[in-house]
């Protein structure tokens, strides 16, 4: 991949994971400052609302109304100044006359002058206010939650009740607490920063991955491909300079050519499979097969060819019972693995194949006492176009795509493959399929 199409995908990974994460913060700090601002003025609220429904306690106000009327004209002391140390109190209820004044005033003295900027809002009855109040003395502002509605009955000039109750203290932990949040909120943001770029790095390995596997793939296809195509096209040219020559004569360029075009033809075939499986467009024909006829005609074949070669075919096992396969697909795994083992088993030795049924799993082995396999080469050998080098067997007709053909097909039933050496010499494949498969 090119360093500037590699950077580009890797800076808008890197900006998507920071927008998530400003998105995901973001609303998690609103949400959470929101609702810890309704529910800390939620028990306040209440308390409001149960006051104005406790007629004995309003009534009890208003009878000290009264008293502080009847004895108006007694000398009063004068109202406490303000002490800024002590700018807080609860709840206070205010009684309103007709002239919209205050009535009980005696009755809170010295706050007097907090609540001086105070005024009667009669539209908003029966709800809720938040006031926030400024005297002369106190050069900080009040706050309260007001609650205001009509009098029980009109007599004695009342003609409206005011509860407030300050909230100063429970609006300055709020804001404490939605400072706090930001900060941490913010803190966090900045973090993800870096976690952000090690994402984005992180979740582009596959795709660098994938693109130096297809270069790899593209490679080797074009290199396999590319030496049929030059023999077929080198016998076409021998053939243009002979056309005098008869056919007989002209026999062995035309079979060569013919055997390259049959070979480049199991390629494409081969390719197209392994292309269809990667773009997940691979569909299994699925169907419930018994596996000891599947087993007995698909190896009768191999063990007459075994024996012509002077070799011996054993079916040590073969269990009866149902499984879901695609039955050609897993046909051409076992005919791979087979030629394979038929390949590198030399004269007079043997080649071993169990089938059996183990919990939920179909398990297939196929063992021949050849060549074992270098173990650094034993993670490769299921590689596209990989060919062991140590192998003394002639690889003309190989193009080094069965394995891997076969590794696929094996997944695509969600099975596993494996090879191992075996001692002391040989090697052993095994297939481990679902009983039930399903389509992947």
């Amino acid at each position: 991949m090119k360093q500037h199409t590699f950077s580009s995908q890797l800076n808008k990974l890197f900006f998507m994971n920071i927008s998530a994460f400003a998105i995901i913060f973001f609303l998690l700090s609103f949400i959470t400052t929101n609702l810890i601002e309704k529910t800390a003025y939620e028990q306040v609220d209440t308390a409001l609302f149960e006051m104005k429904d406790q007629p004995t306690l309003i009534n009890f106000e208003l009878n000290q109304s009264k008293l502080e009327s009847e004895f108006s004209s007694a000398p009063k002391n004068k109202p406490l100044p303000f002490k800024p140390n002590n700018n807080s109190f609860n709840t206070q209820i205010i009684l309103w006359n007709k002239d919209r004044q205050i009535v009980n005033s005696s009755s809170f003295k010295n706050r007097l002058s907090d609540l001086e900027s105070l005024t009667l809002d009669d539209e908003q009855l029966n709800k809720i206010q938040t006031l926030s109040l400024k005297s002369t003395d106190n050069p900080n502002e009040l706050l309260f939650r007001s609650l205001t509605f009509s009098a029980y009955d009109n007599n004695d000039d009342i003609m409206y009740i005011q509860i407030i109750s300050n909230v100063n203290q429970i609006y300055e932990s709020i804001k404490q607490t939605k400072m706090i949040i930001t900060l941490s909120m913010l803190f966090f943001w900045l973090l993800s920063i870096v976690i952000s770029y090690y994402l984005a790095r992180y979740n582009i390995r596959p795709i660098l991955k994938s693109w130096k596997k297809q270069q790899e793939f593209v490679a080797n296809a074009s290199h396999e491909i590319r030496t049929p195509l030059a023999i077929i096209s080198l016998n076409l040219e021998k053939l243009f300079t002979k056309p005098s020559s008869s056919i007989i004569d002209e026999s062995e360029a035309i079979a060569e050519a013919l055997s390259e075009t049959k070979r480049l033809s199991r390629l494409t075939t081969d390719l197209l499979l392994l292309a269809k499986s990667d773009s997940n467009s691979l569909i299994l024909d699925l169907k419930s097969i018994k596996t000891k006829p599947f087993i007995e005609n698909m190896i009768k074949p191999f063990q007459v060819i075994a024996n012509n070669q002077n070799k011996k075919m054993i079916l040590e096992k073969n269990d009866s019972f149902e499984a879901t396969i695609d039955q050609e697909k897993i046909h051409q795994v076992l005919v791979i693995l087979i030629d394979n083992a038929l390949k590198y088993t030399k004269q007079y030795q043997y080649i071993k194949f169990s089938s059996y049924k183990d919990k939920k799993n179909w398990v297939i082995k196929i063992e021949n006492n050849g060549s074992s396999i270098q173990e650094n080469h034993l993670e490769k050998i299921f590689q596209r176009f990989y060919q062991n080098p140590s192998a003394t067997i002639n690889s003309k007709n190989s193009n080094g795509l069965g394995l891997s053909i076969a590794k696929q097909i094996v997944e695509e039933h969600h099975g596993k493959i494996s090879v191992t050496n075996i001692e002391p010499t040989g090697v052993l494949f095994s297939i481990s399929l679902p009983i039930h498969s399903t389509q992947k």
